[in-house]
């Protein structure tokens, strides 16, 4: 998360480091981004995520299900998904998406580079298109 938090924190969101996100509220909305860092077949990858809660929906949510002791998300998706439906118009679901793979420094260097680029370019117009009851 070092070296990301500054971009993260200009925009108004605090960075949690035990659950590597950084956390926004906007109104009745809260906002997430999230690095999922796992390892698979020896191999060390981030996934990128980035989610909503809003507020009132979740409320309704919790009020008719049975489901009580999850977190709950009005809309989640991988930030590669959503890169993918920008620049390809391909719908969530369709085809495989790739998290990034950690192989060396360099890669962690790669990161830090274009994820100030993505929250821009990406993550924030998600955020400010989905945040809200009416959408």
């Amino acid at each position: 998360m070092n070296g990301i938090e500054t971009d993260f924190e200009n925009h108004g969101f605090k960075l949690n480091r035990n659950k590597r996100e950084f956390k926004r509220v906007v109104g009745d909305a809260v906002q997430r981004f999230r690095l999922l860092f796992y390892k698979e077949g020896g191999q060390l990858s981030v996934k990128p995520e980035v989610g909503i809660e809003i507020r009132p929906i979740e409320d309704i949510y919790k009020k008719v299900s049975s489901i009580k002791g999850r977190p709950y998300h009005t809309i989640g998706n991988h930030l590669f998904e959503i890169l993918r439906y920008l620049d390809l118009g391909e719908e969530t679901g369709k085809g495989t998406v790739q998290d990034w793979a950690i192989l060396n420094k360099e890669s962690i260097d790669k990161l830090i580079q274009v994820i100030p680029k993505y929250l821009e370019e990406t993550i924030i117009p998600y955020f400010d298109e989905n945040s809200s009851l009416s959408r």
